[in-house]
């Protein structure tokens, strides 16, 4: 497990539902310094058990497409299974990459994929800019 960052870290949180298709909510852009934790909180709004991991972080190319994989975070949790009518289930980790002074901003995309009962494993690809703090 790599070091936790020093920096003075921001709580920062997203709450997502997660529905019977496999859909999330649309969620918002995050912002956030090197050093912050991210903490999602996902939503069973369904009658069957939710499985819900993230995974595979992108950086944007200049043409605002996905291009090589890079790891920014140190989770905590990347992954959790969210019975019907319990509490939300908790994925979450620190920035860890820190951007050089030449470019000070990583914009990536990252993937929540969400698996409902025996479906098949749907992905959303949600934004996440981290700042050299």
């Amino acid at each position: 497990m790599a070091a936790r960052v020093t920096f003075d870290p921001i709580v920062r949180y997203r709450t997502v539902n997660v529905y019977d298709d496999g859909s999330i909510d649309p969620i918002d852009f995050i912002d956030a310094d090197t050093g912050d934790v991210i903490v999602w909180l996902m939503i069973n709004t369904t009658p069957l058990t939710v499985k819900v991991k993230l995974k595979e972080f992108r950086k944007y190319k200049s043409n605002g497409q996905p291009g090589n994989i890079v790891t920014p975070m140190d989770f905590f949790q990347d992954s959790c299974t969210i019975d019907p009518n319990s509490l939300p289930g908790v994925i979450a980790g620190q920035l860890i990459y820190l951007p050089p002074p030449s470019a000070p901003l990583l914009e990536t995309k990252y993937t929540i994929s969400v698996k409902v009962d025996s479906g098949g494993w749907i992905d959303t690809d949600p934004d996440l800019d981290i700042n050299r703090p």
